[in-house]
């Protein structure tokens, strides 16, 4: 409930949020795994990440409709995202050739997550 300037402000805003949080999860992904012997490429990598973080990140900010389920739908959409970016990783460096154990990748995700959660919160302030 504002003026049309600050809704068309916080959609830029948002907009900007998440290519910003996008990029920095998978720059953050791609040194870790390129380290871990890791072959894909960065465009892939953020390619396949797009596919799950834009859609989780449309719910999450759904979710801010309903203040009380705001915590548990981002909470699930969060280890939906860490879940999912494990086949990610993966496809993206290799595939099964990739001699990384799925809990290493869960870490790396884990990882992820977090940062991109702390990317979107510092630019939502």
């Amino acid at each position: 409930s504002g003026t049309a300037v600050e809704i068309v402000t916080m959609a830029v805003m948002s907009g900007l949020g998440l290519l910003a949080a996008l990029f920095i999860v998978q720059a953050v992904q791609f040194v870790v795994a390129r380290a871990l012997g890791g072959v894909g490429d960065f465009a892939t990598q953020v390619n396949l990440g797009a596919l799950v973080f834009a859609p989780l990140f449309g719910i999450v900010s759904l979710a801010d409709i309903i203040p009380v389920m705001n915590t548990i739908v981002i909470a699930a959409a969060m280890l939906y995202f860490i879940g999912v970016n494990i086949f990610a990783l993966r496809a993206a460096h290799g595939g099964q050739a990739w001699r990384v154990s799925n809990i290493v990748l869960l870490g790396v995700s884990l990882i992820g997550g977090i940062t991109g959660w702390l990317v979107l919160a510092s630019i939502r302030q």
